[in-house]
């Protein structure tokens, strides 16, 4: 992938990520904000509400009370309903013309950490804002808000957050596009003809259109490139003469490797023919020695003689020892000594 490209890809990720990043911290802000602002406006309902039903609820009249809650919800478009609940969840009354909402008897009795919760249902996303009305009293109010115009704001926002990201992001990728082609071109050319380079292509000399440390890199590369060819010149040319010299050594080696071998072969044969040839009268020898030996039984020598005859008897059989070790070693050379498996202490 080229230098431009990478660059290119880089900088549109980086605007991306940027702006969804901008997009979720926008949208996070926008809702805690419209959140607080609506538990402000529901908590100045609620004291209103309050102080209109606080006498009606200790006097335990139910129709005022509903009476009331009504003429709440009408009074106002975005509150979805009112009810009033003792602690324990149980409705003393409530706004709803007809039964009151299976889905909100949970939420009434349901503990919570915070004053108010969010519920989804049929028509749309709901916010159940609960309040004690009076100290001392176990009553709470509650006081629903339809919050599907809230998250239509933050969607609205969003979509225009996103446009105009959009814009933004074209923006830069047209004046990245413009700096690349008008800056950058000969910088790619450069990585170019190093990458040709290190592969050991041919590589032509750059052109000299370029400015500043870039023009400086031009004509370094272009000298690297010159003495490089120079380099491979010698190279062919050394290599040309190395190949003829290779063959001339090689029918020299080859020569004298025929000339040992024949000088090896004459070898084995002079030991071969000297190990029979001394093996013949060293017989004779011990032959004559050992019958001597075996006339010891009549003592027609004396003991100088005797230690003698041992010593001839001793030495023609080392010598014969050695000549069978010389015969050995020319059948090794001449590859016709047999190996057998014997046992040995």
């Amino acid at each position: 992938m080229k230098l431009q490209t990478k660059l290119l890809i880089t900088i549109s990720l980086s605007f991306i990520v940027l702006g969804v990043i901008g997009n979720l911290i926008v949208s996070k802000t926008t809702r805690v904000q419209m959140l607080n602002d609506n538990l402000i406006w529901l908590d100045t309902v609620a004291q209103s509400v309050s102080e209109s039903v606080a006498q009606n609820i200790i006097n335990n009249e139910r129709l005022l009370t509903t009476s009331t809650l009504m003429q709440v919800t009408h009074k106002n478009k975005n509150i979805s309903y009112a009810y009033i609940t003792d602690f324990e969840g149980k409705i003393f009354a409530h706004s709803f013309e007809k039964e009151f909402p299976e889905q909100l008897l949970k939420a009434a009795s349901t503990p919570r950490e915070k004053p108010y919760i969010n519920m989804k249902t049929k028509d749309g996303m709901l916010l159940d804002y609960a309040t004690p009305i009076i100290e001392d009293l176990d009553a709470r109010l509650h006081i629903g808000v339809n919050t599907n115009n809230t998250y239509q704001s933050i969607t609205t926002i969003q979509r225009d957050m996103f446009t105009t990201l959009s814009g933004i992001l074209l923006l830069v990728i047209l004046i990245v596009v413009f700096v690349i082609n008008k800056l950058m071109k000969p910088l790619g050319d450069v990585i170019s003809s190093i990458s040709q380079y290190g592969r050991g292509e041919n590589t032509e000399l750059l052109s000299a259109n370029a400015h500043g440390e870039l023009a400086s890199l031009v004509t370094t590369f272009n000298e690297m490139i010159l003495t490089r060819n120079q380099a491979m010149k010698a190279l062919n040319d050394y290599k040309e003469s190395l190949e003829s010299r290779v063959e001339v050594r090689t029918k020299e080696l080859s020569q004298a490797k025929n000339d040992a071998e024949k000088s090896n072969q004459a070898k084995t044969d002079f030991l071969s023919s000297m190990s029979h040839e001394l093996r013949t009268p060293l017989n004779a020898i011990l032959g004559f020695a050992q019958l001597m030996d075996s006339d010891n039984d009549n003592n027609n020598l004396n003991d100088d003689q005797k230690e003698n005859l041992h010593e001839i008897l001793s030495a023609g059989e080392h010598l014969l020892s050695l000549i069978n070790e010389v015969l050995d070693l020319a059948k090794i050379d001449s590859g016709k000594l047999q190996i057998s498996m014997e046992p040995v202490d």
